[in-house]
């Protein structure tokens, strides 16, 4: 395999590992202003987040068909949504 693709995979590999705390932290700012959530609440919500990422990570679940089905968010890139013709609301 082409050693630069290797660097790139790499490098492409660490951002994603990289966002993942800063969606984290998104949420969890945003618990604390809108809802009044402290840090044992917000750690709650984090370790149900993490329960039912690895869940989905392994197989037992599709988190987004379970977003859908619990709160009736329908959740999907801009890119699925365009090649699916879907008009909806971006935030």
């Amino acid at each position: 395999m082409d050693r630069r693709y290797i660097e790139q995979e790499k490098r492409f590999r660490r951002k994603i590992d990289e966002l993942a705390p800063t969606i984290y932290a998104a949420f969890c700012i945003a618990l604390h202003r809108h809802y009044g959530f402290g840090y044992e609440r917000i750690l709650r919500v984090l370790k149900e987040t993490q329960i039912l990422w690895h869940d989905a990570a392994v197989g037992y679940n599709d988190i987004v068909q379970k977003c859908l089905d619990e709160t009736g968010i329908d959740l999907m890139s801009t890119l699925t949504a365009k090649e699916q013709g879907v008009e909806g609301e971006r935030i």
